[in-house]
Order: structure tokens, then sequence, then C-alpha cells
């Protein structure tokens, strides 16, 4: 499911998958759009972040853990409070767990913010917020930033920070191209990067990959963007996740030399 570098890649699907493709982005997408569960969340806005969790769990592979909480490194800098939470139950887990989880930096993979409109004040806490998280520094390290077509690989932990918004306030045609220049305009008041988002997706309305000053928007019935939305996040856990160890949990514990002794 892995998408090649946009410049490689044909303008058109083989004709095998073109079938597949498209069923997958009706029942995947589409679906879930028009489920009672996104559309309660989307009137009521309580809970706003389940269905998305929900969404996201069912169609992950099962090693995924998706919680809400928040990460801590080794020099105890912490995040935001964060809707969902990605990381592998196979390898790591969590320092307690009550209605939210507390991880160690090395654990976590991806972070999605979820927002019932999206506004300016909205794109303010989420850079924020995604600056934050990528100050981390797991393994006693910083985190690496996007790797772009042709970079070699970096060792470094990445994160991916991505927006998930039911509506925005914005109507009208060109939504992305309006979004962008209200996403740049706010990051260059606050002076946080643009590129600490990996993603923005606001249902029905499309995807922004900011850092690479890109976007689409979504043709009626078909939410092709929440399908590359997921397919992105995807490809990121499965790579980032094949290379990145588990947590030092001994480390964050300390060397645990209490009440040991010497028996001969």
């Amino acid at each position: 499911m892995r998408i090649g570098p946009v410049k490689k890649r044909s303008t058109q699907p083989i004709q095998a998958f073109g079938m597949a493709f498209e069923a997958a982005m009706k029942s995947l997408a589409a679906d879930f759009l028009a489920s009672d569960a996104f559309r309660h969340a989307l009137t009521k806005g309580e809970q706003r972040e389940i269905p998305v969790r929900e969404f996201f769990r069912k169609n992950l592979p099962d090693t995924f853990e998706l919680v809400p909480g928040e990460a801590i490194d080794l020099h105890e800098n912490r995040t935001p409070q964060l809707d969902i939470m990605i990381y592998d139950k196979m390898k790591n887990f969590p320092f307690y767990s009550a209605q939210s989880e507390l991880i160690p930096a090395e654990a976590l993979l991806v972070a999605i913010e979820v927002k019932s409109l999206l506004t300016a004040a909205q794109l303010q806490s989420t850079l924020r917020s995604a600056s934050q998280t990528k100050s981390l520094r797991p393994f006693r390290d910083e985190v690496a930033g996007p790797r772009r077509d042709g970079e070699h690989a970096d060792t470094r932990a990445r994160y991916m920070y991505g927006l998930f918004a039911y509506d925005s306030d914005f109507r009208g045609d060109d939504w992305d191209k309006a979004e962008f220049a209200r996403l740049s305009a706010v990051s260059e008041e606050i002076s946080v990067p643009i590129d600490v988002v990996d993603r923005i997706y606001v249902a029905n309305k499309g995807l922004l990959m900011p850092g690479e000053k890109r976007g689409m928007m979504d043709l009626p019935e078909q939410a092709a963007g929440l399908l590359y939305f997921y397919m992105h996040i995807y490809n990121f856990l499965m790579r980032e996740n094949s290379r990145r160890a588990p947590a030092p949990y001994l480390d964050y514990a300390g060397r645990m030399t209490q009440g040991w002794r010497k028996l001969e």
C-alpha cells in the first residue's frame, strides 16, 4: 500500500488495481463519513476523537495501539494532551493507563489531533501542539525532519503529526488554497514552522500537505482525501516502526539497584 514518489508514479492506476482502489475509496472512506458515529460527532461535538480513533483502529494492523494521552522523554519534556497517539503495543507499553496514557517518547509514532470546526484559533493551537511534540528527544536525540524524495535516510526517530477536522469555517470554492493561505499566515504570526504539521484533513473538503505546499479537494461521494490521509499514516507507520527500537524503559526507571546484595 506504499505510495511511491510522485515524480515516479504513473498518472493512471494499474488496470487490475483500478477497480479495487475505487472500491476501497468507497468502502473505507466514504462509508465512514456517512456513518452514524461520524454524523453524531459532527453534530454533537462530544467525544469527537472516538469515531476517528475507531476508524484507524479497525483499519490498521493489530500491533498498533491508539489511545489519548501524553508522551514524555528522558529529559522530562512532555507533549500536550494528544487526542490520538499511535504506538506498537508489541514493542512498548504505557507507564500508566487510565482514561489517558503516558508513553515514552521512543514509543510514539503518530499523533492525531481531532477538531470539530477548524478555525484560525484552532490552527494556532495545532501548530503549537505539533511543535511541542516534535521538540521531544527520543533516544536522547532530536526528532528527524520529514524525508523528502531522494534524501538519504536519517537514523533519528521521526514523528508524524496529523490533524483531522470534521469541518472548516471556510465556505466556498478553492478550500485547499484558502486553508493553506490561512495556515501560512498563522504560522508566520506565531513563528512556528508550517511543516511541523504533516497532514491536515477536513471532512468532505480535502487534504493538505503543508510541508510540500500541496493540497487536494475532495470530489463528491469519493472522499479521496480521507483515504490518502489514512494511507499516508499507514505507510509512515510501517516504515518508521520497522526501524524503531523499543523504548529504553530501564533508562526511565534508573539503574534499579536498590535492594540487591551479593549472596557470596
